[in-house]
């Protein structure tokens, strides 16, 4: 990963976060960090499928399974 992309990417640590996964999921939570095979670990995260939200905590999800990232507001948290 080039050196600015890590840059960016680490200026939105602490932020909130949203990120689409490929099985139709979407988490909502805040950004706290990013391995080399792109997972990310979100905090005090929600879990939005079908309709329904249910708080999961912390959680990691897979790189593999992204498919979009949006950095809802750039408020730090």
């Amino acid at each position: 990963m080039p050196r600015a992309d890590k840059e960016k990417l680490r200026s939105y640590l602490n932020h909130k976060m949203r990120v689409l996964c490929s099985d139709g999921r979407t988490f909502a939570g805040i950004f706290k960090c990013v391995d080399s095979h792109k997972n990310l670990v979100l905090s005090d995260t929600t879990e939005a499928r079908d309709g329904f939200q249910r708080h999961v905590g912390m959680i990691m999800v897979p790189g593999e399974h992204i498919k979009r990232v949006l950095v809802e507001n750039l408020e730090y948290v």
